[in-house]
């Protein structure tokens, strides 16, 4: 009975410790927090071994000396890969649809178009990072608390050895990162709106003989929709890659593709572009309900 479990988490502790002599390494050369989650069992020798082939690579040990990025590397090995799809699907997503609407008043117009592209790769990248999957119980060593024990992902997989989440735990993943989402999307439409007025205002400054297209919004307009895309990003944008990594990529994509790494990066491109797709129909969606959208 109860034996049998910390014989169990005894094999556990040696497993991971003989491994480490296999490989010739100490435990005193790996961070501290992560020798510590291997011995409370927070992690498992699943996660040990994830953590030794990602440090096989020179590339990825700049990554590995941060805390939040290497517990979610180990969670998911292309995480890196994943985030720059996601910022070059969205950048380019952002820079076809301002040469859409722009016209020819695109090259023009570059400093605009420089700052839409600018907020939405700052967005998707706080939400592709706060969404992603980490490892185990890693993340839960950095704080205390509820949330400090809840998954980064709420479909997040469970390693090996690792003690299982809650449902509670699961829905607190969702809440978790809605502060931070919030004012990323805040300041990144703030930063994006006033640089575009202050732009409109030092061109009609030098040249006040000529008539500028494009009008500068109000403050107190750039003050709402920097609210109403704080709010989205934190709500739409956060469940939309919940769904999207934890579900779609590492229990469906990832699980299927496991051993045909060009057909899982070309899987992960498809989703993502839809993603991308999606939240650019709803965002312009909301902004128009609410009337913060112009509408020709």
């Amino acid at each position: 009975g109860g034996g049998g479990g910390d014989d169990e988490q005894e094999g556990d502790a040696g497993a991971w410790r003989k491994m480490l002599k296999m490989e010739g390494k100490d435990p005193a050369s790996l961070p501290a927090d992560l020798v510590a989650s291997l011995q409370s069992g927070g992690l498992g020798v699943d996660a040990l071994k994830a953590y030794l082939a990602l440090l096989a690579s020179p590339l990825n040990k700049p990554f590995l000396m941060v805390r939040p990025i290497r517990n979610r590397m180990m969670a998911d090995k292309t995480f890196l890969e994943k985030c720059g799809i996601d910022i070059a699907v969205g950048g380019i997503a952002q820079f076809l649809a301002e040469k859409q609407q722009r016209g020819e008043n695109f090259k023009k117009e570059a400093d605009f178009v420089l700052a839409g592209m600018v907020t939405v790769v700052l967005a998707n990248f706080a939400s592709v990072y706060s969404a992603a999957p980490t490892v185990g119980r890693a993340a839960a060593a950095a704080g205390t608390g509820f949330f400090a024990s809840c998954p980064d992902n709420m479909f997040q997989v469970v390693a090996k050895g690792a003690g299982p989440f809650s449902m509670p735990q699961r829905l607190g993943a969702v809440m978790k990162p809605i502060p931070q989402l919030f004012l990323v999307g805040f300041f990144a439409a703030a930063g994006g709106y006033l640089y575009a007025a202050g732009s409109v205002a030092y061109r009609k400054y030098k040249h006040p003989e000529r008539s500028e297209d494009s009008a500068s919004l109000p403050l107190a307009t750039i003050g709402k929709i920097s609210l109403a895309v704080g709010a989205y990003v934190a709500i739409n944008t956060n469940l939309r890659y919940q769904v999207l990594a934890g579900l779609i990529e590492q229990r469906g994509i990832d699980v299927v593709f496991k051993n045909l790494p060009a057909a899982r990066t070309a899987g992960s491109t498809v989703v993502r572009m839809a993603n991308t797709y999606v939240g650019s129909f709803f965002i312009v969606a909301y902004l128009k309900a609410l009337g913060l959208q112009k509408t020709d």
